[in-house]
C-alpha cells in the first residue's frame, strides 16, 4: 500500500526491533536530531512527538520493557550528529532510531555528505538498529534539506516520513492552518506534534505488520559504495579532558554537565583580549564549537589553522537572535589533507569581568584518506 509522504523502502532492521519487542524483551528506542525532537515548543516533555512514538511502543507491546532515549539538540546539524552519535546514543545499544536533521542542515553537498557519515556510521554498528529519518520542513515555504538527504536515505535503504509531503502539503491544499501547528513556521505546538507523531506511527503500524527476516538471513547486509567521501563518520569530539598544547588565559570548565541538553559544559572559559589557546588536532576535516550569546557583549575571537595568521576564521560571541545561547559549529578545513594539523584560537575584542565570557566548547577532527588542502567559510580579519 503507498502511503502518501511515508517511504518505507527496506525496514527490516526496523522490523527486527518491532519482533523483540512483540517477544516481550527489552528493547531500547532514541531520537536524534535537533530542537523539534528536543521538543521545542511543546508545553511539557510528554506532549513532544518523540515521547507520543515512545507511548506507541509501550502500548502497543504491553510486555516488553523500554528504553527512551532523547538525543534531540536544538540549533545542531548532522555534522555535529555524527561527532556525539556514539557518545549520546549508539553506547546505549539502541534497537530504534529516529534521525531528524532536515531543517538544520542546508540542502548542499556538504550536508549531504555529513548526513551520509552519520548514516553510515549508525548502520556500521554491531547493533545494527532499526533507523527511520523524520524529513520537517519550514512551514512557509517547504525548504528543507530534503533533496539531499533523500538521495541518501534512498541509497541506503532507510525508511522517512517526509513533512514537505504530508502536513505542509496539507497547508498549500487549505486543509491546515500554520498556526493550528506551529506558532513560529517551523517549531510545531503540541498539536503539531501530535501531528508529526502520528504519521511516524502510520509508518510503524505498517511495519508491525510485515514478516520478519528469516533467521538465516539475519546477518549484516552489505553496505553501498558510499554516494560521497564519507568522511565525517569517524568525527571525534576535542573537550577539555585532553591538554591543549599551549594555553593563555583560557580556563577549563569543570562543571558538572547534567544531560544532553547541557551542552556549554566540558570547555574552556575565555574574557581578556589576546587570551589564546593552541591545539593539536588529526583528521582532514576540523571545526570549532563555541557558544554565541544573546548575554551581550560578548568576546570575539579569531581560529587560524596551521599558524596561517593570514586567514582567520572568526567566532564571534554575541548571538543576534532572542531565543537563547546558541551552540555555534564553524568549519576550519573541509576534505584537506590528512594528518596533524594546529589549531589556534585567539580573543580579538575582550570584555569585562561581569560580563559574558566567551566559551570554546570543542574542536571536532575527522576524516583520514582526503587530499586537497581546502579550507571553509575563512571570513579575513578585519
Amino acid at each position: 500500500m503507498k502511503l502518501r509522504g511515508i517511504h518505507l523502502e527496506n525496514p527490516r532492521d526496523i522490523v527486527q526491533a518491532v519482533k523483540k519487542a512483540q517477544e516481550g524483551k527489552h528493547v531500547v528506542l532514541a531520537f536524534l536530531g535537533g530542537s523539534i525532537t528536543q521538543g521545542s515548543l511543546a508545553t511539557k516533555p510528554v506532549t513532544c512527538y518523540a515521547y507520543l512514538v515512545y507511548e506507541w511502543w509501550k502500548k502497543t507491546f504491553p510486555n516488553a520493557s523500554f528504553t527512551y532515549i532523547n538525543a534531540g539538540i536544538g540549533g545542531t546539524n548532522s555534522l555535529f550528529g555524527a561527532a556525539r552519535a556514539q557518545e549520546d546514543v549508539l553506547s546505549r545499544n539502541p534497537d530504534f532510531i529516529i534521525l531528524d536533521f532536515s531543517v538544520n542542515d542546508d540542502n548542499t553537498d556538504f550536508f549531504m555528505e555529513t548526513y551520509e557519515s552519520l548514516i553510515v556510521r549508525i548502520l556500521s554498528h554491531s547493533k545494527r538498529p532499526g533507523v527511520m529519518a523524520l524529513c520537517n520542513a519550514f512551514y512557509e515555504d517547504g525548504s528543507s534539506a530534503l533533496e539531499r538527504h533523500k538521495k541518501v536515505l534512498d541509497h541506503y535503504s532507510i525508511p522517512y516520513v517526509s513533512i514537505k509531503e504530508t502536513l505542509y502539503q496539507d497547508i498549500l491544499d487549505g486543509k491546515t492552518a500554520i498556526k493550528d501547528i506551529t506558532p513560529d513556521g517551523l517549531h510545531p505546538n503540541d498539536e503539531g506534534h501530535k501531528k508529526i507523531a502520528d504519521l511516524i506511527i502510520i509508518a510503524l503500524e505498517e511495519i508491525k505488520g510485515m514478516d520478519p527476516v528469516p533467521s538465516e538471513d539475519t546477518g549484516q547486509p552489505n553496505m553501498p559504495v558510499p554516494l560521497t567521501p564519507c568522511s565525517y563518520q569517524d568525527a571525534s569530539r576535542i573537550q577539555n579532558n585532553i591538554t591543549p598544547f599551549q594555553c593563555r588565559g583560557f580556563l577549563r570548565d569543570d562543571s558538572i554537565k547534567n544531560g544532553v541538553t547541557d551542552v556549554f559544559k566540558g570547555g574552556w572559559i575565555s574574557r581578556c583580549s589576546g587570551d589564546r589557546i593552541v591545539f593539536e588536532t588529526e583528521g582532514s576535516s576540523l571545526s570549532v564549537q563555541y557558544r554565541r550569546t544573546i548575554k551581550r557583549p560578548a568576546p570575539v575571537a579569531a581560529a587560524y589553522l596551521d599558524g596561517d595568521r593570514d586567514h582567520g576564521v572568526i567566532l564571534d560571541g554575541n548571538f543576534d537572535e532572542e531565543w537563547g545561547d546558541c551552540l555555534a559549529l564553524t568549519n576550519l578545513l573541509h576534505h584537506g589533507t590528512p594528518g596533524k594539523h594546529v589549531v589556534e584560537i585567539e580573543i580579538l575584542k575582550g570584555v569585562e569581568e561581569e560580563e559574558t565570557p566567551f566559551y570554546l566548547v570543542s574542536l571536532i577532527q575527522s576524516g583520514k584518506e582526503i587530499g586537497s588542502n581546502t579550507p571553509m567559510d575563512r571570513h579575513c580579519l578585519m
